[in-house]
């Protein structure tokens, strides 16, 4: 089995049974106010950190992420951009995509 394969078949398998902590680092995701976290997106957080700054979204950009996974980050991505179709995110590994 590939290195590709073996990442995809692993974080398949934590997508449909979130492990908590499952990241080298456990921290909160960025609180925004009104901004309502699922739960489960919360536990398929298996970034080390967010790339989400607000500074670099000023003026509503359309924003295109790739590899999403739980989809946290999009979440906060269409807080700043919040117009139809502003965030475009995409995950081969979950054979998803979505338009925000």
């Amino acid at each position: 089995m590939t290195y590709f394969e073996t990442t995809a078949q692993f974080y398949s398998e934590v997508a449909h049974t979130p492990q908590v902590g499952l990241c080298c680092v456990q921290s909160t995701p960025l609180q925004l106010p009104g901004l309502k976290i699922p739960t489960q997106m919360q536990e398929m957080n298996y970034g080390c950190g967010t790339t989400v700054h607000a500074t670099e979204l000023i003026n509503q950009p359309t924003v295109l992420y790739v590899g999403v996974g739980g989809g946290l980050e999009a979440l906060q991505f269409a807080y700043y951009s919040p117009r139809p179709s502003a965030v475009i995110a995409i995950d081969r590994l979950f054979a998803r995509s979505h338009i925000i």
